[in-house]
């Protein structure tokens, strides 16, 4: 299948976001026009359909595709999870990962960021902030205290206890290059 399901995703956790992308990558035609191709003869035009090399699935191996639908998301046991078209089979890429949050941004339009769940032309996103609330074990006795982490389009509260862990938000913003034009 060319796509991630979300059956797939089943051990998401819960009030966590998921990451759905296509990648489409460059044909290994070179520099020759398509229509250069179609005047060839047929043993002689490259098939349009080679890999580059450009793309790597979840375990970070080429692909022998021009193109590769992967799913990220958080598992109810903390961890980063990337599932894909290739191998369909989800694989952990991070350890700690307690949050995964996500916001877009349109092509034209308003300049904020929307919740994916009020989105409903995503041929029109240009960029995305995508958050992460990661957290670490500590040894050493810490207060209780409870902090508020601000990740995009969503703030989660967390009052430690006697769990013993250290936390820290990291977002970027990606831009999206190959959007469809209006």
């Amino acid at each position: 299948s060319d796509d991630v399901t979300n059956s797939d995703t089943t051990e998401a956790k819960a009030g966590t976001d998921v990451l759905q992308i296509h990648f489409v990558g460059s044909r290994n035609v070179d520099s020759i026009s398509a229509s250069v191709i179609k005047d060839m003869p047929s043993d002689a035009a490259p098939a349009l359909n080679d890999a580059d090399g450009t793309i790597i699935d979840c375990q970070g191996n080429a692909i022998a595709d021009s193109s590769i639908a992967l799913a990220l998301y958080v598992s109810t046991d903390n961890k980063l999870m990337c599932i894909d078209s290739i191998n369909n089979a989800a694989i952990a890429v991070a350890d700690d990962v307690e949050n995964l949050q996500i916001r877009a941004k349109a092509q034209s339009g308003s300049s904020a960021y929307q919740l994916p769940s009020s989105i409903t032309d995503w041929t029109t996103i240009s960029n995305l902030e995508i958050g992460f609330l990661l957290s670490k074990p500590y040894d050493n006795s810490l207060p209780v205290t409870t902090t508020t982490y601000h990740l995009p389009g969503k703030d989660i509260t967390i009052t430690s206890s006697d769990e013993q862990k250290i936390r820290q938000v990291f977002t970027s913003n990606v831009m999206i290059k190959n959007y469809l034009s209006q």
